[in-house]
């Protein structure tokens, strides 16, 4: 197993994208205290790779992405704490380096002290970072603060590249991941995968036990 070298990420992403820095505990309502700031080496951990990784989103840029997210929405969402981080591509592939637009969910209570959701969306081929409150309700509402991870996405894509090459009725190629917290408590990379029968399944990859599980 490679080395795994230390980099700087932010407080929102201690909750988990996707991904690379992160954030603060949920906000007790009603009036929350500041969440304690981690520093991003807390926090990301991205494992060394032999491949060469695209210039939208390599390793380093992944975490200062999410530190820049991070910055701009807590600016006006001081508790906002990182539930997830969504990747989608334009194309099915086999590369995480691929993803040209990442989401940012963040939960936060409004000035009611009611929970609401917060999501920053990231251009990878710009760097432009959009923030929007959506009305509607949101089934991120309920979903647990991410932790902190050791591993990167494109990490994640190398075991989960790994997998498929032994089971390959699965497929070879996906769209989109996923970070976020799983039922056994640790935080996973989900990716959609397309098989070539047609289905899709969806596929995680646990950030602490690298195991690599289709789910039901």
């Amino acid at each position: 197993m490679r080395p795994v070298h230390k980099i700087a990420v932010s407080a929102a992403f201690s909750a988990a994208l996707l991904v690379s820095g992160a954030g603060a505990a949920m906000a007790a309502a009603p009036h929350p205290a500041p969440a304690k700031e981690h520093t991003a080496a807390a926090l990301i951990q991205p494992i060394s790779s032999t491949r060469t990784p695209a210039a939208v989103i390599q390793p380093n840029a992944f975490v200062t992405m999410t530190d820049q997210v991070t910055a701009k929405v807590h600016a006006q969402h001081p508790h906002a704490a990182l539930v997830a981080v969504h990747g989608r591509a334009s194309h099915a592939t086999k590369d995480v380096n691929d993803i040209t637009q990442w989401r940012y969910v963040f939960t936060d209570e409004d000035s009611s002290g009611h929970q609401q959701v917060v999501v920053a969306t990231v251009d990878a081929h710009t760097s432009a970072i959009t923030v929007k409150t959506p009305r509607a309700t949101h089934h991120h509402r309920d979903a647990e603060a991410l932790k902190p991870v050791a591993m990167t996405p494109q990490s994640a894509d190398q075991l989960l590249q790994q997998w498929l090459g032994q089971h390959p009725s699965y497929g070879t190629t996906f769209t989109s991941v996923t970070l976020r917290q799983s039922a056994s408590g640790d935080a996973a990379f989900v990716f959609t995968v397309k098989a070539p029968n047609g289905a899709t399944h969806r596929i995680a990859v646990d950030t602490a036990t690298h195991q690599v599980t289709v789910l039901r």
